[in-house]
C-alpha cells in the first residue's frame, strides 16, 4: 500500500503535465494488482477475523448489483464501465483484511500521505496564479476558483482529500502524538489550499473534521477540548473568510458571509429546479429529487435502480454509454444521486449502512493508544465528512480519495475484529515461541 497510496493520488496530474495516457487508468491497474496479491493471500492465510454482518452486507451488496444488471438488461459493455467506478477500491479494502499493516507500515503511509497533502500548496497557488495571469491576459479581472484542483483533479476532491487529512492530524495532536508547534503549521499548510479554490462546503466540513477528534478523545475533560477545537476553528476561519472573499468580491459582489445571508440564495445554488430534458444548470440537490421522483414510479427500479453503469458516461466511446446517460446523466451530479439512479434506494442505503458499521467498530477502537486506536479517532470525523460530500460531489468518480478511504475502512474493520479475538495474541505467536509453548505443555503434563 505504500507504493498504491501515492500513485493514485498524482496519476491525474501526472497524465496533465505530459505523463503517459496510461497513467490515468492507474487506480485500475493498481485495484488489479492488488487483487492479484488478495488472490495469493487468501489462499496463503484468508481473512482476519471481523464480525460476520460486514460479510453479510457485503453479499447483500453483490447480490443486489447482480440483480440490478439483470433486471435492467445491462449491457456487458456498460457492466464493465460501470463495475470500473464501483468496483475499483474493492480490492484496497479486503486486502486489509487479509494483510492488516504493522504500526510501522502505517507511520510509512502516513509519511508517505503527508507529503502528498504537502504537495498540494505549491500546486494549488501555481494552478490559482496560472489562471489570473491567463485571465488577466484576455482582459478578464475576477477568476474562478474551479481550477485550484491540486493533483486531484477537482477542486472540490482537493477540499475533500486535505480536510479528511486535517482531521488526521487532528486526532494525532489531540492524543498528544504531535505538539502544538507541530500541528500548528501543518494544519495551516494542509488547510489552505481550501481557502483558494472557493469551495463554500469547507465552511461545513472543516468544523466536522476539527471538533469531532478533539471531543471523541477526551476520557474526562470534554469541555477543555472543545474549547481547544473552537479556538482552532476561529483560527482557521479568521484566515478562511479573507481569502476566499478577496477572490469572490470582484466576481460576485458580495462576501460568503452575505452568501449565506442572502435571501434565497444558498437554497438556489443547492437547487436550481431543473427538470428532465431541460437546458439549464442542475443543483446539489436536484439529482437527487428528480431521481426520487423518476425512481418512484416503478418500485422495482426504487429498489435496484437502472442497473450498474446505467447512466454513466463512458471514456471509450458511446458504444459503451449507459442506456439512460444522455437522458438522466447530468442528474448523476452527487454520490447519492448516482446511487440512486443506477442501484435504487435500497443499494444506497447498503453502503450507507456499512459506513454506520465502521464507524461503530471506530467508535470501539479510538481509545486505544497505538495507530489504529487514531485512525479510528480520525475516521469517527471522516465518515461523517465523506457523508457529507457525497450531497456535494460524485466521489465514485475521485479514486484517489476513494482508494485511501476504503482502504482504511478496511484496516478499521481489521483491527477491531482481532482487538475482539480473544485467542487472537496466540495465534500472532511466531512459530517458534507456539511449538516451544507446545512443547513445554506435553512436558509438563507428561510430569503431571
Amino acid at each position: 500500500m505504500s507504493f498504491f497510496l501515492p500513485v493514485v493520488l498524482l496519476a491525474g496530474y501526472t497524465v496533465s503535465f505530459g505523463g503517459p495516457t496510461i497513467i490515468r487508468y492507474a487506480p485500475e491497474l493498481c485495484g488489479i494488482a492488488a487483487s492479484a496479491y488478495l488472490v495469493i493471500r487468501i489462499a496463503q492465510q484468508g481473512f482476519v477475523r471481523i464480525r460476520p454482518v460486514y460479510w453479510v452486507v457485503m453479499v447483500l451488496i453483490a447480490l443486489h448489483l447482480v440483480f440490478g444488471i439483470i433486471a435492467n438488461q445491462v449491457q456487458v459493455g456498460t457492466v464493465i464501465i460501470g463495475g470500473r467506478l464501483y468496483l475499483r477500491t474493492i480490492p484496497f479494502f479486503l486486502l486489509a483484511l487479509t494483510l492488516v499493516p504493522t504500526e510501522a507500515a502505517l507511520k510509512r503511509q502516513f509519511l508517505l500521505i503527508l507529503g502528498v497533502a504537502l504537495l498540494q500548496l505549491p500546486v494549488a497557488v501555481y494552478q490559482r496564479l496560472s489562471n489570473i495571469a491567463r485571465k488577466a491576459a484576455e482582459g478578464v479581472v475576477s477568476t474562478t476558483g474551479d481550477y485550484t484542483m491540486g493533483t486531484l483533479g477537482n477542486s472540490g476532491y482537493l477540499s475533500i482529500f486535505l480536510i479528511c487529512f486535517a482531521a488526521v492530524l487532528v486526532a494525532m495532536y489531540a492524543r498528544k502524538l504531535l505538539p502544538f508547534r507541530i500541528a500548528a503549521p501543518l494544519l495551516l499548510l494542509v488547510l489552505i489550499p481550501t481557502t483558494i479554490n472557493e469551495t463554500k462546503a469547507t465552511l461545513f466540513l472543516v468544523p466536522l473534521a476539527v471538533a469531532i477528534p478533539f471531543i471523541a478523545a477526551a476520557k474526562t475533560n470534554r469541555l477543555l477540548n472543545a474549547a481547544k477545537a473552537t479556538m482552532i476553528l476561529a483560527g482557521f476561519l479568521a484566515i478562511f473568510v479573507p481569502i476566499y472573499d478577496h477572490f469572490m468580491m470582484p466576481r460576485y459582489g458580495y462576501s460568503i458571509i452575505d452568501f449565506f445571508q442572502m435571501e434565497g440564495r444558498v437554497e438556489g445554488y443547492l437547487a436550481k429546479g431543473a427538470e428532465v430534458g431541460g437546458t439549464g444548470q442542475v443543483g446539489r440537490l436536484d439529482g437527487v429529487v428528480v431521481a426520487y421522483d423518476v425512481l418512484m414510479q416503478d418500485p422495482s427500479t426504487a429498489m435496484l435502480g437502472l442497473g450498474m453503469g446505467n447512466v454513466t458516461e463512458s471514456t471509450f466511446g458511446p458504444q459503451y454509454q449507459g442506456e439512460y446517460f444522455y437522458l438522466y446523466g447530468a442528474f448523476g451530479n452527487t454520490t447519492y444521486a448516482q446511487l440512486f439512479w443506477e442501484i435504487g434506494f435500497v443499494g444506497a442505503g447498503l453502503v450507507l449502512f456499512l459506513m454506520v458499521l465502521i464507524g461503530l467498530d471506530a467508535r470501539r477502537l479510538c481509545q486505544q493508544d497505538n495507530a489504529y486506536g487514531i485512525i479510528a479517532l480520525a475516521y469517527l470525523a471522516i465518515l461523517p465528512v465523506m457523508a457529507a460530500s457525497m450531497l456535494y460531489k460524485n466521489l465514485l468518480t475521485a479514486p484517489g480519495i476513494g482508494v485511501c478511504f476504503w482502504y482504511y475502512c478496511g484496516v478499521i474493520v481489521a483491527a477491531a475484529g482481532r482487538a475482539s479475538a480473544p485467542e487472537h495474541s496466540a495465534r500472532a505467536l511466531p512459530l517458534q515461541r507456539r511449538s516451544a509453548s507446545a512443547s513445554a505443555i506435553r512436558s509438563h503434563a507428561s510430569r503431571g
